[in-house]
């Protein structure tokens, strides 16, 4: 069942009963309420508290329409009766049953082509008519000012009849108990809109699910940016997450957009993720992101009935993944509860299962697992006991950037030392010696 709310002005509230009963014999599916409304101002206070009720709202016309997007935010499915010419049609048809001069009506809102389109279904040729039409739709005044034109008209015998879409002119013609014609939408537009909306639901709900979205966040420390001086080796390094990050996109056939420095979104289909990560439980992009990055990467995996839902659960799904001291991956399937974290490698292998002393210096200093091994082995092969942070960047394949920031952490956690420094020439900084003091264990 289809939840519809149908937004209609006082004025124009014959249009009720023609949806009612249209609904009642054609569209048993669907639930209809109406919002009655004398202004656009108690319109906006009506509806801002409660349109994520309905699947979609309908407006019937395009003013109220554009006032309302202007003051609220759209949270589901907006529609709008169009301006066809079956309206004005019947518009004009309606005054000759009146004894209305159809040559000679003033007429607002529509455009002088869709005006002379109905009167051409009358075999009325465009050139044998010189009818009075206000559409300035940019008018900020229209209602006072269509108002004022039809009143002209009349007085200078240039219209038989007034024909009005402005539920304003109506209210103000009512008071002077001048006779108008609303061209307010035929039974057969308010159907091929009612089901065209039908069938975008349909549409959605076969897609439901459909549209995944990975969210990647970098952890880059506050002062990582381009402002340092060591921009080259930084830009580097996303030159290397980048290449990894669009490799993997590959694979997916999916599509890549970058937030942000520290941020890469992927969007793509769920039954592609679901048979790269064998059903969202191994994140092989950790592991490629761990080979060219010391800092810990969090990644979000996220679906939904829209690509603004799948977005926004990748989002949250990543922020439960930030909060894990090493790389880490959540997924967020429809809404229910995130399942993870996942971490790359070790989805088959759980933490505890890794020597303890990687254990403690991986709680100890929020290195991965695999920088720690990347570590050890360039200790062991190498026979290192004091480095700098040239050497310690060419070793591991890593940035000076990264080196540094590396050596940090080692040093935050007395795991390395500051051995002396050393003066390279006259001028320039001087190149630090650090001697580690990593634990021993066996294999």
């Amino acid at each position: 069942m289809l939840k519809f709310l149908f937004v209609l002005p006082l004025s124009f509230k014959e249009i009720e009963g023609k949806i009612r009963e249209l609904i009642y014999r054609e569209f048993s599916y669907i639930q209809d309420e109406y919002l009655i409304y004398d202004t656009y101002e108690s319109a906006v206070a009506q509806l801002a508290d409660n349109q994520q009720t309905y699947d979609s709202i309908f407006f019937a016309g395009p003013y109220i329409y554009n006032y309302m997007i202007s003051r609220l935010r759209q949270l589901n499915h907006w529609s709008v009766f169009p301006r066809s010419s079956n309206t004005m049609l019947r518009a004009i048809s309606k005054a000759a049953l009146s004894g209305w001069d159809i040559l000679r009506l003033s007429i607002d809102t529509y455009s002088k082509h869709a005006v002379a389109e109905a009167y051409q279904e009358l075999s009325i040729r465009e050139d044998t008519l010189a009818l009075p039409v206000y559409n300035d739709m940019d008018d900020m005044d229209f209602t006072q000012n269509a108002l004022q034109y039809h009143l002209e008209n009349l007085k200078a015998g240039k219209a038989s009849g007034i024909i009005t879409v402005s539920s304003g002119v109506v209210s103000e013609l009512e008071k002077r108990r001048i006779p108008y014609i609303a061209a307010v939408p035929t039974l057969d537009t308010i159907r091929e809109t009612l089901f065209n909306t039908v069938q975008y639901h349909r549409a959605q709900k076969n897609i439901l699910g459909q549209i995944a979205v990975i969210y990647i966040n970098i952890n880059f420390p506050p002062e990582h940016s381009l402002l340092l001086s060591d921009e080259y080796s930084f830009m580097l390094e996303k030159m290397k997450i980048i290449k990894e990050v669009y490799k993997y996109a590959d694979r997916l056939s999916a599509s890549v957009a970058e937030e942000s420095i520290y941020n890469f979104i992927l969007f793509s289909t769920y039954g592609a993720l679901d048979l790269e990560t064998a059903h969202f439980r191994k994140f092989e992009l950790l592991n490629w992101l761990e080979r060219v990055t010391c800092y810990s990467v969090s990644i979000g995996l996220g679906n939904g009935e829209t690509a603004i839902d799948a977005r926004h659960n990748a989002f949250r799904a990543m922020l439960r993944a930030k909060n894990h001291e090493q790389n880490a991956a959540y997924v967020l399937i429809n809404g229910q509860e995130p399942m993870g974290p996942y971490l790359g490698d070790t989805v088959q292998k759980q933490p505890e299962d890794l020597p303890e002393e990687f254990q403690r210096i991986m709680s100890k200093t929020n290195i991965s697992s695999n920088t720690i091994h990347r570590l050890y082995t360039w200790v062991l092969k190498e026979n290192i006991d004091f480095f700098t942070s040239k050497e310690l960047a060419d070793g591991l394949k890593m940035s000076k950037r990264s080196a540094d920031r590396l050596i940090e952490k080692l040093l935050s956690a007395a795991l390395a030392v500051l051995s002396t420094e050393q003066i390279k020439g006259e001028r320039g900084r001087p190149t630090r010696i650090i001697r580690l003091n990593l634990p021993k264990f066996e294999s």
